[in-house]
């Protein structure tokens, strides 16, 4: 069976508009990766950002993306690519 080949392309910020209300972006400091469908046929990958903070009697959702798994895989790939450079450089969460 060959696989189809898609072409990929670098997007960066120049490529689309960001909403005005969308701009300033949401700071979370818990993330949850949440998936759903029967076992072994994974539908969607749902992520949950949340902030937990003092005063605050439990976390609360700021933001949750939900991806096919597909879309989930890419990225998870471009996760590991910008983030390989804390990696290597030893440095742990913080």
């Amino acid at each position: 069976m060959d696989k189809k080949h898609v072409e990929r392309r670098h997007i960066s910020p120049d490529d689309y508009d960001i909403p005005e209300h969308l701009a300033a972006g949401k700071y979370s400091n818990v993330a949850l990766v949440l998936s759903s469908g029967p076992q072994g046929n994974l539908e969607e990958v749902t992520l949950d950002f949340l902030y937990a903070g003092k005063g605050l009697p439990r976390p609360r959702l700021v933001s949750r993306v939900i991806l096919s798994p597909r879309h989930a895989l890419r990225l998870y790939r471009a996760l590991g690519d910008n983030l390989s450079p804390l990696l290597n450089d030893g440095q742990s969460e913080g």
